[in-house]
């Protein structure tokens, strides 16, 4: 599998919510690119796990999932009488999960552009989108014309979450070292994570809306309005799957 650019003179006016600017460099070389992040404030509230980023690799583990797949039945509970439930993860994991039958389903990759869910008020992402290493070092090769490092670093990542004096908030991502082959990544991984959130669509007036990331990789699209560890939001879920107040950050 190979790539050429796309030699194309005219001004070009793409629209695409989760793009990646170093893909588009390599897209079209001969163009300036100009990035106009036309960002909105989320009506729904964001809450957001912040010390297990949930790979497939974890959610393999059936004491894991059965343990994840209690936490979304308690949220579901909790969240089920105000006007619908989606729950997207991987699709092999959504085959392993157990849900009420009501509840709406969708695997990432499988929802970008949909208006299916735009009435659910509640969306839960169950662990991230990664996508397989080769699938990723295959497109970057063939984008580049040469052959990419399948080795990733740890890189701290900050939060969109306001820091208090003296305190910011971040975390480990694991990157790889060409930005090509990053970019190219984000756009599954993160990309299709955004994409699944705002099919319940956050952006429009749903005072009630909610977002509950089951993963503690940063986006930067999906502002968290709660940021905390997993043992504290199972803690909030008692049996009955009410809700407890109270802000934990």
């Amino acid at each position: 599998m190979t790539f050429r650019p796309v030699r194309i003179k005219k001004p070009l006016l793409v629209l695409d919510s989760t793009g990646t600017p170093p893909l588009y460099r390599r897209m079209f070389p001969r163009h300036q690119l100009e990035v106009d992040p036309a960002w909105c404030r989320l009506q729904a509230k964001v809450v957001q796990i912040c010390d297990q980023s949930m790979p497939l690799a974890t959610l393999k583990s059936k004491q894991k999932l059965k343990q994840v797949q209690k936490l979304v039945t308690a949220i579901i509970k909790q969240r089920k009488p105000v006007r619908g439930v989606l729950v997207v993860a991987r699709r092999d994991v959504l085959k392993r999960m157990t849900l009420p039958g009501s509840v709406q389903q969708i695997y990432y990759g499988a929802q970008r552009g949909s208006r299916k869910f735009e009435k659910c008020h509640t969306v839960i992402l169950v662990g991230a989108a990664e996508p397989g290493p080769e699938q990723i070092a295959a497109q970057a090769e063939a984008l580049l014309h040469r052959p990419v490092s399948r080795t990733r670093r740890d890189q701290e990542r900050a939060y969109a979450y306001p820091s208090s004096p003296g305190k910011s908030y971040g975390t480990q991502v694991k990157v790889y070292p060409h930005a090509l082959h990053q970019a190219l990544l984000e756009r599954v991984r993160e990309g299709e994570m955004t994409q699944a959130a705002y099919r319940i669509r956050p952006l429009e007036s749903k005072p009630d809306g909610m977002v509950f990331v089951l993963s503690s990789l940063p986006l930067d699209l999906l502002p968290p309005d709660e940021l905390l560890p997993l043992e504290e939001l199972r803690d909030r879920f008692d049996q009955s799957g009410s809700e407890r107040s109270g802000r934990v950050h």
